[in-house]
């Protein structure tokens, strides 16, 4: 029998979903809300569709739903959902403010609530790789992580949140709640749909730390993670066709991981896997609060 879900928003994002959706054999994406035209899209002929996501949640019988809607209503939608006992699949960031993640908070059930958020690179087979051999470290030490690219440039969010989003979800996923942050802002350009913005971050830990680069404003894409250890580095670095490297004294050496699925599949896999299950699920709810307090630090810090 296949999982019946609903997708609201139907972007760039969103459209990536429906094309996963159509490979998985688990998934029947049966309704869509969107106010983009949906002329010539034969993916999504067979579903019933909805300009109210409100309306969609009401008249249609589903076991989950996908968000991946302009990230201003991602908590409204998100806690409506879980509210009626939906799983929630969430695309980055989780939250606006402290006020949508309070809100998405006091809609989780304590008992039996499933969310997930969509910080894509914990679902790269070679990030699992990486959390997979760090003990050949013996430690981590420090994490230096670069991600960012030349855009995206958008009105409705800035690259802090729009790039800064996946690498403090990665560093606390790995090290926890940070001591201590600060942060500056590298560069900063208007332009026509938005701002261009660069901006150099460093988490404090009791005797470790982590640095991060990211913005819109870089010469090309990067998603690299380096983290150091007593040992050596292992690096994980997306772009690269090596995707994880171990370097130590005696040299450097690629690090073989399971990889048959795209991170995207793997994503929408363990929602699927976690609707199955029907156990409470509330890693990315405390991962999404941490990482959006995180980016609410850093923006207070900026502006002043």
């Amino acid at each position: 029998m296949s999982l019946k879900l609903a997708l609201v928003g139907l972007g760039v994002w969103g459209q990536n979903f429906v094309k996963t959706c159509e490979v998985n054999s688990e998934v029947e994406l049966v309704a869509v809300a969107t106010r983009t035209p949906i002329e010539n899209n034969p993916s999504v002929d067979s579903c019933e569709f909805y300009t109210s996501w409100k309306k969609l949640l009401t008249e249609v019988q589903l076991d989950g739903i996908l968000l991946t809607a302009p990230p201003a209503i991602n908590a409204k939608v998100a806690s409506h959902a879980l509210s009626l006992g939906l799983p929630v699949f969430i695309e980055k960031p989780f939250a606006l403010s402290a006020a949508d993640a309070e809100l998405i908070f006091q809609n989780f059930d304590s008992d039996k609530g499933i969310l997930q958020v969509g910080y894509i690179d914990r679902h790269n087979s070679a990030w699992q790789g990486l959390k997979k051999n760090l003990s050949a470290l013996g430690g981590i030490e420090k994490i230096d992580a670069s991600f960012g690219g030349d855009g995206p440039i958008r009105k409705e969010i800035s690259a802090l949140w729009d790039w800064g989003s996946h690498p403090l979800a990665l560093i606390i996923e790995l090290l926890g709640k940070p001591d201590s942050i600060s942060a500056t802002r590298t560069l900063q350009e208007e332009a026509k749909h938005g701002m261009i913005e660069n901006y150099d971050i460093e988490l404090s830990y009791l005797e470790k730390t982590a640095y991060i680069k990211t913005g819109n404003g870089f010469k090309s894409k990067q998603r690299r993670v380096v983290v150091t250890g007593k040992a050596g580095e292992l690096i994980y670095d997306d772009y690269m066709e090596n995707k994880l490297v171990l370097k130590t004294a005696e040299g450097s050496r690629e690090v073989s991981y399971k990889s048959e699925l795209s991170p995207l599949a793997n994503e929408l896999q363990f929602f699927c896997d976690l609707i199955l299950d029907s156990k409470k699920y509330d890693d990315d709810l405390k991962l999404g609060q941490l990482v959006t307090n995180a980016l609410l630090d850093i923006e207070n810090m900026i502006r002043k």
